[in-house]
């Protein structure tokens, strides 16, 4: 049962306590503690005791007797006990005659009680009748409620009272009488509703009720009424209702002599009524002599969404209204006519900008890849065209446009989705005039490894331009080819940064000994990217003439040499380098820390299993080393062994914080030959992280852990992230190729 309304509750209250002050001081701070109780905290059990304690501590003050008893029936209200709170409102009634204000107040609150309480059936003949009463009242406001009231009641004894109302002299009233008969829903009232057709005003809301009771037999009246209508749009909704196959006929036979500006409203409308047999009447109009009704019946085929108007509205493409043309570029389009194509593209090249767009959106929608290139040139291409490897061709096609903005955008698109057929297209464009063009089919042809571009990379070290240079040598990069080797070294006197840095990259990739000396020359360079790349190039190449430079370099370098120093002796594996990397272990920088750790993990130098255990055992200190540091501790202690890196991994992978720390515990424990760590392995496969769920079945197919296979392959086929699948899927090949 619902509740009282919290207005009425509220202005009772407030009645009850306008007099507090008459009270005597004791009952008056009751009540308010009461109030305070009830309506400040909502405890109303806490509430319903003080009220009852006034009562029972003041009988003989009847003013605040009779206002506790009210606030006892507004409490058992709020939580629910209505029956009980009527008994306290009728006692208020039967015993408080000398306090009329409370009296009355409760009288009010039963009597909205009572309402509540009383049968559905009860309340509905109740507002019926007070609704007719209401109806007689010279009051407007009281008359339109009741007539709106009505209407929400659906009584259909009330149509004797409102059909009379349809022809009242305030426009008000009769609109809202139409529209309570359309509630109502009863048939009996379609004759007096049709009859008021002819009025202007009255027309819309007419047609909505006749709709709401739902006769279609009247759908033909209201097409005579209606279809010559300047905006047929407040008669949509009710047409739709009502519609026959039989209304259908009766248009088509109407608009026959219609005026243009007739049939351009049932253009519109048609469709949504009855597409099928609008197509034939729609697709003569488009060859009609008045433009607009073209243009309108060019836009309803689209919306028909029949592709046998396709032809049509092609040859429509050549109208001599830009209206007419645009309309059928449009719908082209949502009926996705792939055969337009050709049409729609020479568009493009119109001198009209809303035909331009208007074949743009046709072209977009219809996703043919050989627009593409137009679409491009014109600028028009929509973002959300997904262009892939399907698309290449078609985009290799632009790097012959004469707009050379059209084919910097399509080289740059190429980067990403050619495929060995577009070599021939991009080694050609290494030639182009445009800078950004040469440097991304540099690129792309990089991300191919294309061998027969080599030449013309080489030649390309030389451009003119730095941005080109550097392209050439990231490409080179890519290739790895040794032949390229000597080039990339006169690279790195280049004058431009940047192609420095990208030769460097290349040669260190590349690997030949040829390339130490000119390493070597890099170790005086002012750039510290470039000094860095040098140090570590010389490591890779294992370059042990230059170890005591490369020392020198750890000790007092800058951080980012420092590191770079550090991995550098890793790589070359001279035990004279193991004092100095356990002394780095030290380094203020984290960077060097974890890359003196890792160095000496490939060392296996044991005398530094103490270091190293201490670093990764350093999560429970009040100031622990960084994740990346631990990592490559414990890393490196997989690789060295003993019963100190045995106890410091068991203790990371039981009390890290970092799953990944725990993660590479695990692994290198198992290297070790302990495997308490694998079923964390597993359990990781389950991590939220994507990187760890990837990491840990990549450990796991490493290790050939045949325990794990099953989750491996779980995880091979329905874990959330494709990177995760494939790896998961390599750990299974590697398990399985065990067996």
């Amino acid at each position: 049962m619902r509740r009282v309304s919290l207005s009425l509750m509220l202005a009772l209250a407030f009645l009850q306590f306008h007099h507090l002050a008459a009270y005597p001081d004791s009952a008056s701070r009751t009540l308010q503690e009461a109030w305070f109780q009830e309506e400040a905290r909502h405890d109303f059990k806490a509430a319903i005791d003080l009220y009852r304690k006034v009562i029972t501590d003041y009988p003989d003050d009847k003013a605040a007797a009779a206002s506790a008893h009210l606030g006892v029936a507004r409490c058992l209200t709020q939580v629910g006990k209505t029956k009980e709170a009527a008994a306290e409102l009728k006692l208020v009634i039967e015993k408080f005659s000398s306090q009329p204000s409370a009296v009355s107040q409760a009288a009010a609150y039963l009597e909205k009680l009572n309402r509540q309480a009383a049968p559905p059936s009860l309340i509905k003949r109740e507002l019926l009748s007070r609704y007719l009463d209401e109806l007689k009242s010279t009051e407007i406001h009281l008359k339109k409620r009741a007539i709106a009231g009505l209407g929400e009641l659906g009584d259909p004894s009330a149509l004797p009272h409102l059909i009379p109302l349809l022809g009242d002299d305030e426009p008000a009233i009769r609109k809202l009488a139409v529209s309570s008969l359309g509630k109502i829903g009863d048939g009996s009232a379609v004759a007096s509703l049709l009859a008021l057709l002819e009025n202007q005003s009255l027309k819309p809301e007419v047609a909505s009720a006749l709709a709401a009771i739902g006769d279609s037999s009247v759908v033909g009246q209201l097409v005579k009424a209606t279809y010559r209508e300047q905006a047929l749009g407040p008669f949509a909704e009710p047409l739709k209702a009502l519609w026959t196959p039989e209304a259908t006929a009766l248009v088509l036979q109407l608009l026959m002599d219609a005026s243009p500006s007739v049939k351009i409203n049932w253009a519109i409308l048609l469709p949504e009524l009855d597409p099928t047999q609008a197509l034939p009447i729609i697709t003569q109009w488009l060859k009609d002599a008045y433009a607009p009704l073209r243009a309108a019946a060019a836009k309803a085929l689209g919306r028909i969404g029949h592709r046998s108007a396709a032809p049509d509205l092609i040859a429509a493409l050549s109208d001599d209204a830009v209206t007419v043309q645009a309309s059928a570029c449009e719908s082209l389009g949502q009926l996705k006519a792939g055969e337009a194509v050709a049409c729609l593209i020479s568009i493009l090249e119109h001198a009209n900008p809303k035909v331009i767009g208007s074949a743009a959106y046709a072209l977009n929608s219809i996703r043919d890849p050989s627009a593409l290139v137009p679409l491009i040139a014109a600028g028009r291409l929509a973002r959300d065209w997904r262009i892939g490897k399907r698309e290449a061709p078609f985009i290799a096609q632009g790097l012959s446009h004469p707009d050379p903005e059209t084919r910097r955008y399509c080289a740059v698109l190429l980067t990403e989705i050619a495929t060995p057929n577009q070599q021939n297209a991009l080694l050609a464009a290494l030639s182009d005039d445009e800078e950004r063009v040469r440097a991304s089919a540099a690129k792309a042809l990089g991300r191919l490894k294309a061998q027969v571009a080599l030449p013309q990379l080489l030649n390309l070290l030389k451009d003119p331009l730095a941005s080109v240079r550097s392209a050439a040598a990231r490409a080179l990069h890519e290739i790895g080819d040794p032949s390229a080797t000597q080039p990339l070294a006169e690279a790195l006197r280049d004058p431009d940064p940047s192609v420095q840095q990208a030769a460097a990259r290349a040669l260190a990739e590349i690997a030949d000994e040829s390339a130490i000396p000119a390493f070597s020359q890099l170790l005086s360079s002012n750039d510290t990217e470039l000094r860095s790349l040098a140090i570590r190039a010389l490591g890779r190449l294992k370059a042990a003439d230059y170890l005591d430079e490369i020392q020198d370099e750890l000790r007092y370098g800058l951080p980012q040499i420092r590191a770079a120093a550090a991995q550098a002796l890793g790589s070359i594996e001279d035990p004279a380098s193991d004092n100095l990397l356990i002394f780095a272990l030290s380094d203020p920088s984290p960077l060097v820390r974890a890359g003196a750790a890792d160095a000496l993990g490939r060392l296996r130098s044991t005398p530094s299993a103490k270091a190293l255990a201490s670093l990764l055992m350093s999560s429970s200190n009040a100031s622990p080393q960084p994740e990346p540091v631990r990592w490559a501790a414990a890393s490196a202690l997989g690789k060295i062994g003993g019963d100190v890196a045995r106890g410091a991994l068991s203790f990371a992978l039981g009390n890290d914080p970092d799953s990944n720390v725990r993660l590479v515990s695990a692994e290198s424990l198992a290297l070790l030959g302990d495997h308490s760590g694998i079923p964390i392995l597993v359990s990781f496969l389950k991590d939220d992280s994507n990187a760890t769920r990837k990491n840990a079945a990549g450990a796991l197919g490493r290790m050939r852990v045949k325990a794990a296979l099953d989750a491996l392959i779980y995880a091979s086929e329905k874990d959330p992230n494709e990177e995760v699948r494939q790896v998961a899927t390599k750990a299974v090949e590697e398990i399985r190729a065990r067996e």
